[in-house]
């Protein structure tokens, strides 16, 4: 219709989303309820949370401390294999391998002409005994939060993370 102007809804407040005046379709409600991916983003979020405050007071973000672990496991480490064993994506894994460089918790060094390889340096090293009392503190709020049941049914996928 030529000339007449529609009027189109704004998008309702976001206290909406959360609590819908208007009940969400049946598809919706179904998803919502029962998608394994919604709930591992916000369980993701929840935990990330906890981990994050702990280890603010350090200068750590969580997956900083996630990756600084990794690479005093792996020692030494290349950062494409860090990336996939992560599941992070190559630009993720060098902006965070970066900050841990200038921090200077870990170092670079050249391999076979390849690539460089990733260590952690003495100050990274202190700086993961420093952190242990405030991850042990974010560890026991996870599982307070998740519950026994689910903490062990954490611990028992077959995931491939090192000891």
């Amino acid at each position: 219709m030529a000339g007449r102007e529609v009027e189109m809804p704004c998008a309702p407040p976001r206290s909406l989303y959360i609590q819908r005046q208007v009940p969400a379709p049946t598809t919706a409600r179904r998803i919502a309820g029962h998608c394994f991916a919604m709930r591992a983003r916000l369980l993701d979020r929840m935990i990330t949370r906890i981990y994050d405050e702990a280890m603010r007071p350090h200068g750590l973000r969580s997956t900083q401390m996630t990756l600084l672990v990794g690479i005093s496991l792996a020692e030494p480490a290349r950062p494409g294999d860090l990336a996939l064993w992560f599941e992070m994506d190559k630009s993720t894994m060098s902006r965070n391998v970066a900050r841990l460089v200038e921090a200077g918790w870990v170092t670079t060094c050249a391999t076979d002409g390849r690539g460089h390889a990733l260590s952690v340096t003495d100050d990274g090293r202190a700086l993961l005994e420093e952190i242990r009392p405030a991850w042990e503190g974010a560890q026991r709020q996870v599982k307070t939060l998740l519950g026994a049941e689910l903490v062990e049914g954490l611990r028992s996928l077959p995931l491939d993370v090192p000891t």
